[in-house]
């Protein structure tokens, strides 16, 4: 009996599900993400979802109870930040093409361990967040329970391949055309990303160029003429001081993603 309650539970456990209620999540950037909704299982199968889990993992924390209606995906990159019940499958076309909308090029970022937020199995097709308990994480697993677990511990192979990801808000400086940053009256600079293709994009995603004098003060129009190109700004100035130019992206709420910055020296 134990070995088909393994086989039956680790196949729930693994398989992609397809429903005809389908429903459209978005990333903090505003990419869209496919997800659905399924109908829940029996209180039968919750309950033996449950034990299962319960007495084969004893060194996992129950958290909340098995339930088809979330899985691993929603849980880890949507419904902990606040969103929908529901099913979120990682790949829908191609392999994982769902679920990496959320860090490439978005509001999430890798970086390394001792770091993370979010957590993706990249060999396992699970996902986890760092739990509030040191060293540990938190996940669903499958259709069975919300469990808190060392990183490594779990019903999923290959638990050690992991890929890392949090937010942070980029600071850099912006390239300017002259290179040492002083420049004369009248004479044009460009300023401009680095690398433009690492910036997060999205629908909710908005960029801004400020052009500032030493009191903080909107120069574009009066001391400033300003030619934007998306990321490169032109810039000639009609007087001389020391300004800041800025290109920021911001999240359409006002959450700031990244700000590029450059402090050029106009003289006479």
């Amino acid at each position: 009996m134990k070995t088909h309650l393994f086989s039956f539970w680790m196949v729930l456990l693994s398989m992609n599900i397809y429903a005809d209620s389908y429903i459209t999540l978005y990333t903090k950037c505003g990419k869209t993400i496919e997800a659905i909704i399924l109908a829940e299982m029996s209180a039968a199968e919750i309950a033996e979802a449950n034990s299962y889990y319960t007495s084969t993992y004893p060194n996992a924390t129950y958290l909340a109870s098995a339930t088809q209606t979330y899985n691993c995906h929603s849980y880890a990159w949507n419904m902990s930040q606040g969103g929908q019940t529901c099913w979120l499958n990682a790949t829908v076309n191609s392999l994982n093409d769902n679920i990496s909308k959320y860090w490439s090029r978005d509001y999430y970022s890798s970086t390394e361990e001792s770091k993370t937020q979010k957590i993706f199995y990249y060999q396992s097709d699970h996902s986890a967040v760092v739990s509030s308990i040191s060293g540990m994480y938190e996940s669903k697993w499958g259709r069975a329970p919300l469990m808190r677990h060392a990183p490594g511990y779990g019903p999923y192979s290959n638990m050690d391949k992991r890929f890392y990801c949090r937010h942070d808000v980029v600071y850099e400086s912006l390239q300017c055309s002259n290179g040492t940053g002083t420049t004369r009256v009248g004479v044009s600079s460009t300023y401009s990303v680095k690398y433009p293709g690492d910036l997060p994009f999205g629908s909710y995603v908005l960029p801004t160029w400020i052009v500032e004098d030493g009191k903080g003060e909107d120069v574009i129009g009066t001391k400033a003429n300003v030619t934007i190109s998306g990321t490169i700004a032109t810039i000639s100035f009609n007087a001389s001081g020391i300004y800041e130019v800025s290109y920021n992206l911001h999240l359409s709420g006002g959450e700031m993603l990244a700000s590029y910055w450059f402090e050029p020296i106009v003289e006479l």
